[in-house]
C-alpha cells in the first residue's frame, strides 16, 4: 500500500481524545471499495487476534479441543484447531452491529457482508502445522492442526480481494429499497459508491491526499508508485539523503557479528 493513492493513512494525532476514530475511521462510512477493504480487516484481525491468544493458553473462556480424526493416515488431527473457530465466533458476536432502522438498507448489507468475508480470508488462509513424534526424532507418526497464518499474509490476501470487489447495483426507484439480485460469493468484498481519486486531502474521511508522498521514478511502463501517477501531474522534487547504515558485517568465531558503519546517499523523490 505503500505506493498507493489511498495507503490507509487517517489524518489524526495517535491519542487523540475521540478513540472512536481508532476503530472505525469516517470513510468506512461511505460505501467506496476501500471501506470495504477496513471492514474485512478488522473482522479478519479481530478473528485472528482471538484465535492466537486462544491457542496460547490466554483466554480463560476459551479451551483447545481434538474434534478431527483422519484414520488410515500417517498423521492425525491434534494441536488447536478449535481456536480458530473459536476466534471466527467471536469475531462475528462483537462486530456485527444491531444497526438502527435509520441506517441505510444497502449500507447495512454490505457492512455485515465484508464483516463475513473478513472471517472467510481468515479460514481461506490456514496453514496445516505438523509435529512429528518417534523414536530418535523420527517422524512415525504426526500430529497436524490448523493456525492461521500471519495477519500480514491475511491483509495481502484482503488487498487483492479489494482490487476485484464487487460493485452493489441499487435499484433506481425511491419507494423500492430491494437492490438488483447479484451472485456474490462470501469471500468477495462488496462496494456500492465510486471511491474519489484521493489525490487531495479530503477532510470529511480525514484522508491526507499524495502531498508529501514518497514516489519512484521510472523510465518504463507507468507503474504503482510512479511519480507521474501518484503525484496526480502535480509534479513532485527530489533531495539527496544521507543514513548511517552497518555494512561488510563479518562472523566472529564464537560467536557473534561485528559490522562497519557505512555512510549512503540515495535520491528521494516526493510529491509536490
Amino acid at each position: 500500500m505503500k505506493y498507493q493513492r489511498w495507503d490507509c493513512s487517517i489524518d489524526h494525532p495517535i491519542l487523540s481524545v475521540d478513540y472512536t476514530l481508532l476503530h472505525e475511521p469516517m470513510i468506512v462510512k461511505h460505501g467506496y471499495k476501500e471501506a470495504a477493504f477496513l471492514v474485512a480487516l478488522s473482522s479478519a484481525g479481530a478473528a485472528w487476534s482471538v484465535a492466537r491468544a486462544c491457542a496460547e493458553g490466554r483466554l480463560a473462556s476459551c479451551s483447545c479441543n481434538i474434534d478431527q480424526h483422519v484414520s488410515n493416515q500417517a498423521w492425525q488431527w491434534g494441536g488447536c484447531s478449535y481456536s480458530v473457530k473459536f476466534g471466527l465466533i467471536t469475531s462475528r458476536k462483537l462486530l456485527t452491529p444491531k444497526h438502527s432502522s435509520k441506517t441505510h438498507d444497502l449500507m447495512r448489507k454490505t457492512y455485515r457482508h465484508n464483516l463475513k468475508a473478513g472471517r472467510v480470508a481468515v479460514k481461506r488462509t490456514l496453514r496445516k502445522t505438523c509435529k512429528c513424534h518417534g523414536m530418535s526424532g523420527s517422524c512415525q507418526i504426526k500430529t497436524c492442526w490448523k493456525t492461521t497464518a500471519d495477519l500480514r499474509n491475511i491483509g495481502t490476501h484482503l488487498w487483492r480481494k479489494m482490487q476485484t470487489a464487487r460493485f452493489l447495483l441499487q435499484n433506481n426507484s425511491p419507494n423500492d429499497s430491494r437492490h438488483v439480485v447479484q451472485k456474490i460469493r462470501s469471500s468477495e468484498l462488496v462496494y456500492f459508491e465510486q471511491s474519489p481519486s484521493f489525490c487531495d486531502r479530503i477532510d470529511a474521511i480525514k484522508t491526507l491526499g499524495t502531498s508529501g508522498r514518497t514516489c519512484n521514478i521510472r523510465n518504463e511502463t507507468k507503474s504503482v508508485g510512479d511519480c507521474d501517477l501518484l503525484c496526480c501531474g502535480r509534479g513532485y522534487y527530489q533531495y539527496r539523503e544521507t543514513s548511517i547504515e552497518n555494512c561488510r558485517c563479518k562472523f566472529q568465531w564464537c560467536c557473534y557479528v561485528t559490522c562497519e558503519k557505512c555512510r549512503r546517499t540515495k535520491w528521494v523523490s516526493k510529491c509536490r
